[in-house]
């Protein structure tokens, strides 16, 4: 039986780990059609954060992470309604995460 918690033999390389992709919607920060969301606490436990994508749920173009993201974005809607935002990150080593907020803008 595989137990997971093993330290691999020496000279072995152990697996990339994803990355933690953190979105959080920071509530209280909404002026009419304005969202603001953080991606504090995205990290990778085995190597450095290379990039990403947040996308806004609306059809506007995604926003391109480049290295470790800032810890705030805020977005501008045109119309109210529900939208997926969307934190994708990859990590060093060509591994990724991904994490969903949901909004519903009444605008």
């Amino acid at each position: 039986m595989c137990n997971p918690d093993a330290v691999p033999p020496v000279g072995t390389t152990p697996p990339n780990q994803p990355p933690l992709a953190v979105l959080t919607l920071l509530t209280g920060h909404y002026v009419a059609d304005v969202v603001k969301v953080s991606t504090a606490g995205s990290t990778d436990v085995d190597g450095s954060l290379a990039g990403g994508t947040l996308t806004w749920g609306d059809g506007t173009p995604a926003e391109t992470l480049v290295g470790a993201p800032l810890t705030e974005y805020t977005h501008l809607y045109a119309a109210a309604g529900p939208y997926a935002i969307t934190l994708t990150l990859t990590d060093n080593q060509a591994a990724a995460q991904t994490t969903t907020v949901q909004v519903t803008l009444i605008v």
